[in-house]
């Protein structure tokens, strides 16, 4: 009979409860549609793994700084032969910016200015279009929303914080890269969505990202210790509002069944599009009204 219950238990697929186990919601929408509980349950201690990458790379970026106060060394021509003594006494930062102001000085392109959204748009435009993610169309128009603004605001606050010159020395919010945390934290968010559907997606994602913190590095506009420490900062923003966004739709849908008892649920009444631009925040509330 023991054996028989057990058998039964790990053909159940999420989303369920099981009684006596608190199942975190967070960790069961990482799961891919059909995946059993048993390995949700046996998921659960880890779930702090997820933010172990980002926080290395914010870490990472931030232990690069320290290139950037040993003086420039120029090169040395002898003959033909041009020694990078600087590539040798410096680290990354001034090594990497050494040849991208060789090979690429004077670019000028906006490419990066609307690459960083691309992997968002492409994502919704997907679940629109019918192609099944994690979670559906306005829970994903909601995730990204959230990812947005907490992405910009810790990004916005780490620049004031930092205060560290840009390598054209113009202005002094270069840590971390803005652009390439936008851009990261939208790459993992296709990730998160359809990246258990084809691994191309997330491919495709992170490939726009690494080419927006190039191009970034590449125009002159940042360290590359600013756009590894903005990935980073880019993926932790995704994470975390997976993390803790199945307990904001939760609590949100109860206050609205107290509010208005026995109505349809909230999500399939109002779509709230939180945004956040130039240091203001806020959101675009869109209502349907049954009759209207």
């Amino acid at each position: 009979m023991t054996g028989s219950l057990v058998g039964q238990a790990q053909e159940v697929t999420a989303p369920v409860s099981l009684p006596g186990v608190d199942l975190l919601p967070s960790l069961r929408d990482t799961l891919p549609p059909g995946q059993p509980v048993k390995d949700l349950v046996a998921a659960r201690p880890l779930w702090w793994r997820q933010l172990v990458l980002p926080a290395g790379l914010v870490g990472a970026g931030a232990l690069l700084r320290k290139d950037l106060y040993i003086e420039d060394i120029e090169l040395l021509e002898i003959g033909e032969l041009e020694l990078e003594i600087e590539d040798l006494k410096l680290g990354p930062d001034k090594g990497i910016r050494t040849r991208a102001r060789r090979h690429f000085a004077g670019l000028r392109t906006t490419l990066d200015d609307h690459l960083r959204y691309v992997p968002g748009f492409a994502t919704l435009g997907l679940s629109v279009l019918g192609v099944e993610g994690r979670h559906k169309t306005i829970d994903q128009a909601l995730l990204l929303g959230m990812i947005h603004v907490l992405n910009g605001e810790s990004t916005h606050h780490l620049k004031r914080l930092t205060a560290v010159s840009r390598p054209h020395g113009r202005s002094f919010d270069s840590f971390p890269s803005a652009h390439a945390s936008a851009a990261f934290a939208r790459a993992h968010f296709m990730h998160k969505e359809y990246g258990h559907r084809s691994g191309w997606y997330t491919a495709a994602g992170y490939s726009m990202a690494v080419a927006t913190g190039a191009l970034r590095i590449a125009k002159d506009n940042h360290w590359f210790s600013d756009v590894l420490a903005g990935a980073g900062v880019g993926i932790l923003s995704t994470e975390l509002v997976y993390l803790a966004y199945p307990g904001i739709k939760r609590t949100t849908q109860r206050a609205w069944q107290r509010l208005r008892p026995g109505r349809p649920d909230l999500s399939s009444q109002a779509l709230v599009l939180p945004f956040y631009a130039q240091g203001a925040a806020g959101a675009t509330l869109i209502v349907h009204l049954p009759g209207r």
